[in-house]
C-alpha cells in the first residue's frame, strides 16, 4: 500500500460476540479486547494478524417484586463482570461501591480494577429487568444500586452464573447469608 494509506475492516457481528485482538509481526505491538486504531509506520514489509474469538452470550432476565409479589417499576441493577486474572485472592467478600449512575466507585474488601460494568437495567411498570449478551464463560455480580421510590435498597449482593446444565445464568449466593433480592426469575 501506498504511504498514508488508510483500510477500514469491519465486520458484522449483530447475532454473536466477539474479543477481537491483534499482534503486528514479533508481538512488539499488540492489543486485545477490541481494537481502536493500528498505524502502521514502517516503510518495510509488515505482517499483521487478527484474531476473532467467540464469546457465546446469554441473558439474565428477572422481575423485581415486592413483598406482596406486585411488580416493582423503577429498581436499578447493574451487572459486573470480574475479569480478574489473579489467583491469589478470592473476590467472594467484595463489596461494590456503585454510584446512582451505576459505575463502580470503589470496591470494600477488594480491588476495583477486578471488576469491570457489563450492563445496566431499570425496571419497567411489569417489573422487568432484561440484561443480555453476558458471557457465559464469566463470572458477575448483580448489584441493585437504585431502590424504586419508598423502598430500602438490600443489604448484600449477589453472585451470578451460567449453569451448563440447565443453560440459563442462576443467582448462586449472595454477599450477604440473609438471601437473594426479591425478584422472580423469567
Amino acid at each position: 500500500l501506498p504511504n498514508e494509506s488508510k483500510i477500514d475492516v469491519y465486520e458484522d457481528t449483530t447475532d454473536a460476540t466477539f474479543s477481537t485482538s491483534y499482534i503486528v509481526n514479533d508481538g512488539s505491538s499488540m492489543k486485545e479486547d477490541g481494537i481502536d486504531d493500528l498505524q502502521i509506520t514502517s516503510q518495510n514489509a509488515v505482517n499483521i494478524a487478527f484474531t476473532n474469538t467467540y464469546e457465546p452470550t446469554a441473558k439474565f432476565a428477572f422481575k423485581k417484586i415486592d413483598a406482596s409479589d406486585s411488580p416493582l417499576s423503577d429498581a436499578s441493577f447493574g451487572v459486573y463482570e470480574l475479569v480478574c486474572t489473579e489467583s491469589s485472592h478470592n473476590h467472594n467478600d467484595d463489596e461494590l461501591v456503585i454510584n446512582d449512575a451505576g459505575k463502580i466507585t470503589e470496591v470494600n474488601k477488594g480491588d476495583k480494577n477486578c471488576w469491570k460494568e457489563t450492563s445496566t437495567s431499570t425496571s419497567t411498570g411489569d417489573g422487568i429487568i432484561d440484561l443480555e449478551n453476558l458471557k457465559i464463560s464469566s463470572e458477575y455480580r448483580l448489584v441493585e444500586y437504585k431502590a424504586p421510590g419508598g423502598y430500602l435498597l438490600p443489604s448484600g449482593q449477589w453472585y451470578l452464573k451460567y449453569n451448563m446444565e440447565n443453560e440459563q445464568f442462576e443467582i448462586t449466593g449472595s454477599t450477604n447469608e440473609s438471601g437473594t433480592p426479591a425478584y422472580e426469575q423469567i
